[in-house]
């Protein structure tokens, strides 16, 4: 009985630490929304997404493929996929940010300012 109790405990808590986890990173998510502008903006800087990502991943790939050409496959699978993830991942979030800061800058120069 111990040992079924023991097994479902290292079942079950990994499980509710992850249920956890995700949680609080689509709260801090969700509410990083505010941030975000309103309007044509926003839609510019969501539709910016996609080829953001395309271009990215497909960096990765090449890579990862020249990388395994080159050194041999244990390379290309070994750590450099997960390090080329991250790398990849942190590029993607600069062009948003990057998109994000065109839009503030567009935004404030179509803002007429007002007469003294």
């Amino acid at each position: 009985m111990k040992k079924y109790f023991i097994t479902g405990l290292l079942i079950w808590i990994p499980l509710v630490i992850t249920i956890w986890v995700l949680k609080l990173v689509v709260d801090v998510l969700d509410q990083s929304l505010l941030l975000l502008p309103v309007g044509w903006p926003m839609l510019v800087f969501v539709a910016s997404t996609l080829p953001i990502t395309i271009f990215a991943n497909a960096a990765r790939v090449v890579l990862t493929g020249l990388i395994g050409q080159q050194f041999g496959v244990d390379y290309a699978t070994g750590f450099f996929h997960e390090f080329a993830g991250l790398v990849i991942y942190a590029f993607a979030f600069l062009c948003l940010a990057g998109v994000y800061s065109l839009l503030l800058l567009v935004g404030r120069a179509r803002t007429p300012v007002p007469s003294p």
